[in-house]
């Protein structure tokens, strides 16, 4: 964990204090964050459109049901977050 961004919305979580996971986020996400226990997915496509937001979530449940994905072992909760800079 711990990518330094130089992007705006890397420097916009980095700021929030999360962790950005090592790796490559999956189809439609910016990039995967830890803080607290909480894993999120962050994106910044508009997420009220239902079709995107189902072709989201069978991508962050693709990435997380792979076991090579850098999964933190106390993660309490899942998220979807979007995010404009």
């Amino acid at each position: 964990m711990g990518n330094v961004c130089d992007d705006p919305i890397g420097r916009l979580l980095e700021e929030d204090g999360r962790e950005i996971l090592d790796g490559m986020p999956p189809d439609g996400w910016c990039a995967i964050t830890y803080k607290d226990g909480c894993l999120a997915f962050v994106t910044a496509i508009d997420t009220d459109v239902p079709e995107v937001r189902e072709r989201l979530r069978r991508s962050m449940d693709r990435w997380l049901s792979d076991p090579d994905n850098p999964v933190p072992l106390d993660v309490l909760r899942i998220r979807a977050d979007l995010v404009y800079t």
